[in-house]
């Protein structure tokens, strides 16, 4: 939710890998001030947020879990098109 609010250019990922799931993220810019820059008002903002009470299942539909086979399908796909 904070990087949806303050960084809405990355995009994160949620691979279903052994044993324990992946999470990427895509689109960093080391230069990219923006999340220090407000980390006390972003505390301020989200430090309400419980997951107990936000719901897993709720967390999960924002984020869904990738399948494995067919992300690296389609990633390999989008290279292929684009070498061309």
């Amino acid at each position: 939710m904070i990087l949806r609010k303050y960084r809405p250019v990355l995009r994160l990922l949620h691979i279903d890998c052994a044993p324990d799931g992946l999470a990427a993220c895509v689109g960093l810019n080391p230069d990219s001030s923006v999340l220090p820059a407000r980390v006390d008002a972003i505390r301020r903002a989200f430090s309400f947020l419980r997951l107990s009470e936000y719901r897993l299942e709720q967390l999960w539909s924002l984020h869904p879990v990738l399948d494995p086979d067919s992300f690296c399908r389609d990633q390999l796909g989008q290279l292929s098109a684009s070498s061309r």
